[in-house]
């Protein structure tokens, strides 16, 4: 295994994480909203009462010289809940970009680090198929790679909206993408997990081939 892949594993694996420990967050935030009784369960405990009403609004406080300052809300509770599905989407779109640049990291640091090629142009694919002969395409889940780094930029990360060509490519990889019919959070984190897999073999694959080209053209010399 390359230097290069362990920082690529380690990445992934800090993504997932992240998206793991954020959603679960904004999915039990809502569930408390959903729940009156949840509510007042919170309020005793953060406020340490036992008589504290359900919530009516909502709002941000930050500790200030010992006042506490609102610095948003306060919001009316109806109102926030229609938002769940868009904030927990909007993830969904976010941590599938970054994974996708921890892809591209990878092969510009391979490319630099053991073929002495440096890559400025953002997109290192084509020029580490040239440099090191290796066919990308041909490796596991090479397509999906490839579509999913051509359309990252065409992400809108503030509505997780995924271009067209990049939800045919996950369908091809048999990821049934959170913008097809059913629970878009359900899908959503599916999307997540099944990407995280197909990106970690494709890298275990092509981490192999480079391993292996060194050797050899160490054995030439």
């Amino acid at each position: 295994m390359t230097e290069e892949r362990k920082t690529f594993e380690r990445q992934i694996e800090s993504a997932m994480n992240r998206y793991a420990l954020t959603t679960g967050a904004v999915e039990f935030f809502f569930a408390v909203l959903d729940s009156p009784h949840a509510q007042v369960a919170v309020s005793n405990a953060l406020f340490k009462t036992t008589n504290a009403p359900e919530w009516r609004e909502f709002g941000r406080f930050v500790d200030h010289e010992g006042k506490q300052v609102m610095w948003w809300g306060p919001a009316p509770i109806a109102e926030i809940r229609p938002h769940k599905e868009t904030i927990i989407t909007d993830l969904v779109g976010k941590i599938l970009i970054e994974m996708i640049g921890d892809v591209d990291f990878y092969l510009a640091q391979v490319l630099l680090r053991h073929y002495g090629h440096a890559d400025y142009t953002g997109s290192s694919w084509s020029y580490f198929e040239r440099i090191s002969k290796i066919s990308l395409i041909d490796e596991p889940n090479g397509a999906f790679v490839y579509k999913a780094l051509q359309e990252r930029h065409k992400v809108e990360h503030n509505r997780s909206i995924i271009d067209q060509r990049f939800l045919e490519a996950l369908e091809k990889r048999g990821v049934s993408h959170a913008y097809q019919k059913g629970s878009r959070i359900e899908r959503g984190h599916f999307d997540v997990v099944r990407s995280y897999e197909a990106f970690l073999e494709f890298v275990t694959a092509v981490d192999e081939l480079v391993l292996n080209a060194g050797a050899n053209r160490g054995a030439n010399h």
